[in-house]
């Protein structure tokens, strides 16, 4: 479900994830393909985990990757600092 203060257009591609990666088992590497941008803006929830394999996914396709630091956050908070400190 996306957060209802997002600025979501009806022309704006939604996936749904059922892993950490947005890549796994979705559509996104094709819908990617097509556009073919060279960097990505990441953000979400679960910063240590989802945001994290994305990114490394994203790396691993030769995207430059940019986590939005202040549109990420985790419930671990030791985690979510590690990490932010990564990024």
């Amino acid at each position: 479900m996306l957060h209802p203060g997002l600025d979501w257009r009806s022309t704006d591609l939604t996936f749904v994830k059922k892993r950490y990666s947005a890549f796994f088992k979705t559509p996104l590497d094709e819908a990617l393909a097509k556009i073919d941008p060279s960097e990505l803006v990441l953000c979400g929830v679960n910063t240590h985990a989802c945001v994290r394999m994305a990114a490394i996914d994203a790396y691993q396709r030769d995207y430059r990757v940019v986590i939005a630091r202040e549109c990420v956050g985790s419930n671990n908070e030791e985690l979510w600092l590690i990490l932010g400190d990564a990024a």
